[in-house]
């Protein structure tokens, strides 16, 4: 996908899933009470362990499954991880709202998709990875994030970087988006699966590419 592609993807993100997927909202913490017209049940870890992986909301927009001990847990890009609890092997919900995860399995028994059920809706991501990519965050000096502000154009596409005391951020459709490092030269964002990585010449930077949270 070309960085207009990408342009265009993460505004629609921000544009849809974030209200969409409205239990990615929960605090960060969330009380443990028992959630009402539910029986939580105990599966083995090989059984939470298949669940793990990517599925795609939107694009660049996933739904990570990751296994934390024997706790299953689902976070939406840009937003903090939230427990959810089985109350059959494909059937999970979550204590904080009122909202179930059911897992899709093909006629092997492999997990295909998820869906989200939520106030009388219902929202399909197909699973992309088995994996979940996390990205790690690392601070980077004032004066470093210095050489990377300016205006980039690629194609229709131009992003705008720019630096405000120890971070960046990038102009998406008038909204700014904050970069956060994990290497220097290679950023990424939190509310969308995006990364960007600086491209220098002769130790000078000279563009920038976006690649989707796949690549």
């Amino acid at each position: 996908m070309g960085n207009s592609g990408l342009v265009r993807a993460v505004s629609f993100f921000l544009a849809t899933a974030v209200t969409a997927i409205a239990f990615a909202q929960a605090p960060a913490a969330p009380p443990a009470a028992p959630a009402v017209g539910h029986k939580e049940i105990k599966l083995s870890h090989e059984k939470l362990a298949r669940l793990v992986g990517t599925y795609e909301v939107a694009p660049q927009a996933n739904m990570s499954i990751t296994l934390e001990g024997e706790q299953l847990q689902a976070q939406l890009s840009g937003q903090p991880k939230v427990a959810v609890f089985a109350e059959s092997e494909t059937m999970f919900f979550l204590k904080v709202v009122d909202a179930q995860v059911e897992f899709k399995l093909d006629a092997a028994g492999a997990v295909t998709a998820l869906v989200l059920h939520q106030a009388g809706r219902d929202m399909e991501a197909r699973r992309t990875s088995a994996k979940v990519v996390e990205h790690k965050e690392t601070k980077l000096a004032a004066d470093v994030l210095a050489l990377y502000p300016g205006t980039y154009a690629g194609g229709p596409a131009t992003l705008t970087i720019t630096q405000a005391g120890d971070h960046l951020s990038v102009a998406v459709n008038g909204q700014q988006l904050e970069l956060f490092a994990e290497a220097q030269d290679k950023f990424f964002m939190k509310v969308a699966d995006v990364q960007i990585e600086f491209v220098r010449e002769a130790g000078k930077i000279k563009a920038v590419i976006l690649k989707p949270g796949d690549v």
